[in-house]
């Protein structure tokens, strides 16, 4: 015969219900234990780091004390600030016999130039001459071409007149243009860069 169980039986919730705070628990105990692994990982970095520091900052005092007894020792500090000194007086100071050599470069052999005024801030004004219109033309060519026109730009054309009566007199035009003011700087290696 069957037998009728008269046990109560659980539902599915009144389960969930009892095991939930164990598994919340072992979670917590878990992640505190995990926090305790951590901080001793970070306590253990710390004092590597710190003894780290301390043995390059003893090094650095026995350094220091091993530089004393260096004989010229004061010499050797006078002549790096001298230097020091004299690189930054070289940085700063404007070598305009450089713009010379670019602007030679850029010059047609039939022009020559009268006059000619030169800013610190990049602007060169020019006065030349030129022997007809076509050497005008080429002229103002020039500056349009790539390895010319890295050290000059803008070039705005001022005046073109005839200097003279006939067919042959050469002529006059005013010039200015910008020039790349890093040509001022000193280099070792000079201009062909």
């Amino acid at each position: 015969m069957a037998q009728i169980n008269l046990l109560k039986q659980k539902s599915p919730s009144e389960n969930l219900a009892g095991v939930l705070p164990k598994i919340i628990a072992n979670v917590l105990v878990a992640a505190v234990l995990g926090l305790g692994v951590y901080y001793g990982w970070l306590w253990y970095r710390i004092s590597q780091t710190e003894h780290a520091i301390s043995s390059g900052q003893q090094a650095l005092a026995k350094a220091a004390e091993s530089v004393k007894d260096i004989s010229g020792r004061e010499e050797v500090y006078t002549r790096q600030a001298q230097l020091k000194q004299y690189n930054t007086l070289v940085a700063g100071h404007l070598y305009w016999s450089h713009l010379f050599p670019a602007l030679a470069a850029a010059t047609l052999k039939g022009s020559s130039y009268s006059s000619m005024r030169v800013t610190s801030e990049g602007t060169l004004q020019l006065s030349v001459t030129l022997s007809d219109l076509n050497a005008v033309d080429k002229y103002i060519q020039v500056f349009d071409q790539p390895q010319f026109n890295k050290y000059f730009s803008n070039l705005v054309v001022n005046g073109l007149k005839r200097t003279g009566i006939g067919p042959d007199s050469p002529y006059d035009l005013e010039a200015r243009l910008t020039f790349d003011k890093s040509l001022l700087n000193y280099s070792w290696s000079g201009l062909g860069n």
